[in-house]
């Protein structure tokens, strides 16, 4: 190998007669010439451009590309591509548009409202609010065999009614009415099975 200057290559590490970018700072890297400093912010750091602005930007960049629509749902203007089929302004306006339109009788699943009365007597928030409170007047305990959740056993309760839910719709909701079963306990206690 011939001895004198060799070509630098980073990758090699050290090489003889190369000069470091760093010589004469005696281990001190030379500071910026002054484009940053401690504690100064640039320009737009922190700060948010408005609405407007960015869509006259948008505008005045794709003249021939975009076009400002109108959002079917809330009725703000947007900018959508020419070619695309976008109706709506966010993801949002389209699930909320959507709902409002396939809700009940609009939708195409619609059979005539065939839910059952007593289904939709127990979904409302007056019958939980009634079996809330008789869990809680009954301490959480099955009032026939005495059975309580805990120790890593799973004990599933349910709120009976002792004068019949069909057949007595006055005492639906009387918290006296109701006392608190486990599922074994309120399965023997009706003639039918569920």
């Amino acid at each position: 190998m011939p001895v004198g200057v060799y070509k630098h290559h980073p990758q090699q590490g050290f090489q003889k007669g190369y000069t470091p970018w760093c010589k004469g700072t005696r281990g001190l890297v030379k500071p910026n010439s002054g484009s940053f400093r401690k504690g100064h912010k640039r320009g737009m750091t922190g700060k948010h451009h408005t609405d407007e602005w960015r869509r006259k930007q948008a505008l005045a960049a794709n003249k021939d590309l975009k076009t400002l629509e109108l959002c079917l749902f809330c009725g703000k203007e947007f900018l959508s591509w020419k070619h695309s089929k976008r109706q709506y302004c966010s993801v949002k306006c389209k699930t909320l548009h959507s709902r409002e339109t396939q809700k009940g009788s609009k939708s195409h699943l619609w059979k005539g409202g065939k839910t059952e009365l007593s289904k939709l007597v127990r979904t409302r928030v007056k019958y939980k609010e009634w079996r809330r409170v008789v869990f809680q007047r009954d301490k959480y305990v099955c009032q026939k065999c005495n059975i309580v959740s805990g120790n890593g056993k799973a004990i599933y309760l349910h709120a009976h009614h002792k004068k019949s839910f069909s057949k007595f719709p006055k005492l639906r909701y009387r918290v006296s009415n109701g006392i608190t079963l486990c599922k074994d306990c309120h399965l023997s206690s009706h003639l039918h099975k569920f």
